[in-house]
């Protein structure tokens, strides 16, 4: 891995970069069942139309070691949150596709990843949100340890059509 962990970089995701972030992707699903179902098409599925943004985390070489992204969608994370704030859920943006190589694990990429997805929301005046699903305990916690607040637990429909529980977490609000 990164001899120095200090050169690993958080940059946008450039198109070049999907092949090894659906390589990447295919680890952690084998190992973690993120996503429980595999797309499809899974460069599409990480290729959101309406996505604020995507961003890898890469080694000095440029090799990508992790992936996130950032989408202003009428999430069931989106809308728990509105209904608890009276806020409107347009003013919610979802954080999602949020993985890191297995073997990079410990190297605080997946925080540094949900930084830049929380900083791109707030500098945009929308509010970060996200959906865990019940079977993902490492990422639970991932969530737990960062301050995040889960609002409830609604029930998901997978593409597949099944139907699993999943936690609804916000940012924690600044503090004035």
């Amino acid at each position: 891995m990164t001899d120095d962990l200090s050169v690993a970089v958080i940059r946008a995701r450039r198109p070049e970069d999907l092949p090894a972030c659906v390589e990447i992707l295919a680890e952690v699903h084998r190992r973690d069942a993120y996503p429980v179902v595999w797309p499809q098409d899974p460069a599409g599925w990480l290729d959101q139309p309406t996505a604020i943004g995507s961003w890898v985390a890469a080694d000095r070489t440029g090799r990508v070691l992790g992936h996130a992204s950032l989408s202003p969608d009428a999430s069931d994370p989106a809308r728990i949150w509105a209904a608890h704030t009276g806020d409107d859920a347009s003013r919610a943006a979802t954080v999602s596709r949020l993985f890191t190589s297995p073997s990079a694990r410990g190297l605080h990429l997946g925080e540094r990843l949900l930084t830049e997805t929380v900083t791109a929301a707030l500098e945009r005046g929308l509010h970060p949100v996200l959906g865990v699903l019940d079977q993902h305990a490492g990422a639970l916690g991932f969530y737990q340890r960062a301050g995040w607040l889960r609002l409830e637990t609604v029930d998901f429909r997978l593409s597949d059509g099944s139907i699993v529980p999943m936690h609804c977490f916000t940012h924690p609000p600044r503090q004035t």
